[in-house]
């Protein structure tokens, strides 16, 4: 009890019986009991032992529950027996709340009790013994016959008419029933009461100034991560834009610099020569001069005019090719073109979309297994068909043109043993052979998935591809547990979906 008692005083009474004049062994211990330094009010739980000043163990404990406490009085009625004869004695008070069933909180130090009610006790109990007993009995006093001066106020103590304060104890008491206070020493502090009601709440006062970040904390452990979640089907793609036109070719770079010339091929056989040219004219003689030295040599005469040129000769043979010279560096790219505006939405052609979901009893999909998709079902294509064999379901192309053809599959798989290697896709048959569509191995949007886990898991497989069909193509959803374990103890599929739509 987490309560301290700030303040006990106390009031002894001793309660005698006038017409025995026997001593009774009963007095009434009345004090103040302060709580968290105010007047305790309500139901406390006391609990008194009887000791010597010493502390010796007298007499008790005496347990007295639910005593009433107003505004920090309580009185209560101890009897110890006749074993209050002489001598200094002190009172071991407990205390705790009425409402408590826990341990009693020890008020420090013991309250003395004075020698005076017991002086009186025991010379009413000397003067007792001198008459005899039952000698003097109701019918011997007349009522209201005895007063004030038929007794001795020095062997009859009267009545206490009055107590002491909050903090003051009772250091005597006068012949009149007038007591003597005095302060007693503060005792340690009670037990606090049980907490009162809230008080209305104030008014937010202004936000003081943040104070600085304290360091962080070590990290906790990671906790065990939770169950996947199943996974929701997926919804239906939207058919795809058409394609926007080019943009226009960037310029052209610079042409790299030539490579170097290979050599020169043979030189071809010359043609023959053509033929001479007919002389020209001679010019007249001169006349003989006299035999002297020799003259100078006169001027030659003009060359004749040249004959026609004779016809080309043939062609020699083309010399080999020379190597090819090194290619030159390429030129640096040029700026890519704007893009074109883009071009209006083409029809849209409609989609086949067919579901299945089953947990109770889902699909196996240990061996080849083709898949019966029998729940939802939606088709608003003019050249797609949604067949069932009663065994599987498949999808038939009543046209030709570009598809797009997806699926999404919830496997559950069993934590022994593993899934080593698990294949899922679209097969197809050309020639939609039912009986052989179950066989065969190629198709399209191949997805691989294993599982190697310590219990039982979901996993969400899916896949799309673009592809060009035939009028009379057939398409199914297969799956293939490669390791090749017995159906029951691996994938299962619980929830599966698969669209195909006309794109062009």
């Amino acid at each position: 009890m987490n309560r301290l008692l700030t303040s006990l005083v106390f009031m002894l009474g001793w309660a005698l019986s006038p017409l025995a004049l026997a001593a009774s062994s009963q007095f009434t211990f009345q004090g103040s009991l302060t709580d968290a330094a105010h007047p305790a009010s309500g139901s406390y739980d006391f609990r008194v032992e009887l000791q010597t000043r010493a502390g010796a163990i007298v007499a008790g404990p005496l347990q007295i529950d639910d005593v009433v406490v107003a505004d920090g009085v309580f009185a209560i009625a101890l009897d110890f027996g006749p074993v209050i004869a002489s001598g200094d004695y002190q009172l071991q008070v407990d205390v705790r709340p009425g409402t408590s069933t826990g341990a009693y909180t020890l008020l420090s130090p013991p309250t003395p009790i004075d020698p005076v009610p017991q002086a009186n006790v025991v010379a009413m109990a000397i003067e007792a013994v001198s008459v005899s007993t039952g000698s003097i009995d109701s019918a011997s006093v007349v009522d209201g016959s005895l007063g004030a001066v038929d007794f001795d106020s020095s062997e009859i103590q009267r009545r206490v008419g009055s107590g002491c304060g909050p903090g003051q104890a009772i250091a005597g008491i006068a012949a009149d029933g007038t007591v003597n206070c005095v302060f007693g020493p503060t005792g340690p502090i009670g037990p606090s009461g049980p907490e009162g009601l809230a008080g209305p709440e104030g008014m937010t006062g202004p936000a003081g100034p943040a104070g600085a970040s304290g360091p962080a904390g070590p990290q906790g452990p990671v906790g065990p991560q939770g169950a996947t979640g199943l996974a929701g089907t997926q919804g239906p793609e939207g058919p795809a834009g058409p394609q926007g036109p080019v943009g226009a070719n960037g310029e052209t770079g610079p042409v790299g610099a030539a490579g170097p010339v290979g050599s020169t091929g043979e030189t071809g056989m010359q043609g023959p020569d053509g033929p001479v040219g007919p002389a020209g004219s001679q010019g007249s003689t001169g006349p003989v001069g006299p035999v002297g030295p020799t003259g100078a040599a006169g001027p030659m005469g003009a060359t004749g005019p040249v004959g026609p040129v004779g016809p080309v000769g043939l062609r020699g043979l083309q010399g080999s090719p020379g190597a090819t010279g090194a290619t030159g560096q390429t030129g640096a790219r040029g700026p890519t073109g704007a893009s074109g505006p883009r071009g209006p939405t083409g029809p849209y052609r409609g989609a086949a979309e067919a579901t299945v979901e089953n947990f109770s009893t889902p699909q196996d999909f240990i061996f080849p297994t083709l898949a019966r998709l029998n729940g939802y079902r939606h088709d608003s294509a003019d050249d797609i068909e949604i067949l069932d064999t009663g065994s599987f379901t498949y999808f038939r192309i009543a046209g030709s043109g570009t598809y797009q053809v997806s699926y999404s599959v919830t496997y559950r798989m069993d934590a022994a043993p593993d899934v080593l290697a698990h294949t899922t896709w679209l097969a197809y048959d050309p020639n939609c052979n039912l009986s052989n569509l179950p066989s065969i191995n190629s198709g399209f949007a191949f997805a691989e998935t294993s599982a190697i886990v310590n219990l039982q898991e979901y996993y969400v497989v899916s896949s799309s591809e673009i592809v060009e069909l035939e009028w009379g193509d057939c398409l199914a959803l297969k799956g293939d547990d490669n390791s090749g374990s017995q159906p029951g103890d691996k994938a299962e599929m619980v929830r599966g979906s698969v669209i195909i739509r006309r794109l062009r």
